[in-house]
């Protein structure tokens, strides 16, 4: 069984982010703290945990060790996160632009992944 840190440090690393930006968003001064969450989740406070499970995308629960697996295993990265947040900032005709832009990119076949989520294919068939 993963310790808290464990799977502080796994799911930080599925999101594709640095200790820095969590550090940043949780509000702590460096990253130094939150190497020390990772390497002895013991020194966590409490109160600190549903922080974390929130700038991860997962529960408390999972941070916690009472449930072996992700619940939300296709949460979106950081980079996808800001490309959400820059979408709603957008009006509706900065937003239907968007639309219209990766519909062609999607479509076009050049930008596809090879591996795509089983669920992108329902939705196009």
């Amino acid at each position: 069984m993963k310790t808290i840190g464990e799977r502080i440090r796994q799911r930080r690393i599925e999101l594709e982010m640095s200790q820095e930006e969590l550090a940043v968003k949780l509000g702590y001064k460096s990253r130094s703290s939150i190497n020390k969450i990772e390497k002895d989740g013991r020194e966590l406070r409490q109160n600190k945990i549903v922080d974390i499970a929130k700038a991860l995308h997962t529960t408390p629960a999972f941070i916690m060790g009472w449930t072996e697996e992700d619940p939300l295993p296709d949460s979106p990265t950081e980079k996808e996160m800001n490309l959400i947040q820059k979408y709603r900032s957008l009006n509706d005709e900065g937003q239907e632009k968007v639309d219209e832009y990766v519909d062609d990119l999607a479509s076009s076949g050049k930008y596809k992944k090879l591996n795509t989520h089983p669920m992108a294919d329902e939705e196009t068939a």
